[in-house]
């Protein structure tokens, strides 16, 4: 929408499972796609890191990370990105 609000969530996963167990208890409580939402790691003076591999082991958080998921328009979704670059890259050629 035009209008932008944060939200302060709770989640539960077993610590033993991975990122996409994250993204989908997330997906789930905010009711946003799991390809709409980056999830990153944030401290006092900014972003960290990201979190893009669904593979990953959630042991990669440590229980004093503070993880912020960010909603992201739908044009910006993957499939979108790589349809667009391919059609930019056979305009150069």
């Amino acid at each position: 929408g035009k209008y932008s609000h944060c939200m302060r969530i709770g989640v539960a996963v077993p610590l033993k499972s991975t990122v996409y167990r994250l993204r989908d208890a997330v997906s789930r409580e905010t009711k946003i796609p799991l390809d709409q939402f980056v999830l990153t790691e944030m401290y006092y003076d900014g972003f960290h890191r990201s979190f893009c591999d669904d593979d990953d082991d959630l042991n990669i958080i440590q229980e004093s990370d503070s993880i912020f998921a960010f909603e992201t328009p739908e044009t910006f979704k993957l499939e979108n990105i790589r349809t667009k670059r391919g059609s930019l890259l056979a305009n150069l050629n």
